[in-house]
Formats: C-alpha cells, structure tokens, sequence
C-alpha cells in the first residue's frame, strides 16, 4: 500500500512539473489581460476587461463599458497589480469596441498581443478576462460559427 501511495504521489508531481502547452500559453498570457475599473460621478463603480496591444498600454476593450454617461475615471489594472489612470482614446459602439490608454506613459514597457490571422470554425481558442470583476480567468473552447452581417460575430 506505501508502494502505491509513493507512485501515486510521484504521478502527480510530475503531471504538476510538466506543464502543457496550454498551460504555458495561459501563463504567457495572463500579464496582456487587464481589469479595468470604471468610477461614476457619484461613486458607483464597474469592471470591465481588456487586452493590452502595445507596449505603452494602449487597450481594447467593449464599448458597452462606457455606455454611461456619468464616467468620472477610468483605471487600468495589470496583472501584477498595478494600477494606472486612463482616458478613452476611441469607441465603436457599432462594433462594440473601445481603446483607452494609461493618462501618463508607464515606466515599463506592457507585455502585448501581436494579432494573429483570422479565426476559422471549428479551430480552438482561449478566453481571457475579467467576468464580474473575477482577475485572471480564463477559459478553453472552439469557434463554433463566425457569423458576417453587419459586422464579425464569432461564436464561442
């Protein structure tokens, strides 16, 4: 039975050391997804996520963030925790698609997504985010249909 127990242990160790691929692009990953924090003129608040895509911190996020009219101030915050005034530079609300950039330009250079070529049905893809204001979360699946109308709906 100890014999068992050592194995045992030893097969999980070792599934622990060697991580996947997927594991080490998660890892990769969580420092480019950041919270952003949205504060109203009376003090309500919201969150919302975003992708970093440069290295001075320029982000994309949803329109729907700044759907109301009372925005007092706009914060970025990254993965390692720090946190950054911000102003909206452009909106979408066609596209549903926002850039905000940090007020003053960071002491460090943000780790960034480089865009890649277009999605294809059936192909794998990772969420990234921070649904309800829960940081770091992300989530596997596929491509299920990419629908063209007014605009690119792809469906995850």
């Amino acid at each position: 039975m100890k014999r068992l127990n050592i194995v045992t242990l030893f097969l999980f160790l070792t599934s622990c050391t060697n991580a996947t691929s997927l594991e080490r692009l998660i890892v990769r990953t969580d420092p480019k997804v950041v919270k952003i924090g949205l504060i109203g003129q009376k003090g309500e608040h919201a969150t919302c996520s975003g992708a970093i895509l440069s290295p001075k911190g320029l982000v994309l996020t949803c329109a729907h963030c700044f759907q109301h009219p009372n925005i007092k101030k706009v914060f970025i915050k990254t993965y390692e925790g720090r946190v950054y005034q911000a102003m909206l530079v452009d909106i979408d609300a066609k596209h549903d698609l926002a850039i905000i950039a940090p007020l003053r330009s960071p002491d460090v250079d943000f780790a960034y997504f480089k865009f890649g070529h277009a999605p294809v049905k059936g192909q794998q893809v990772l969420a990234f985010g921070s649904p309800l204001g829960i940081e770091s979360v992300s989530s596997i699946g596929w491509v299920e249909k990419i629908m063209r109308d007014e605009g690119t709906f792809i469906v995850h």
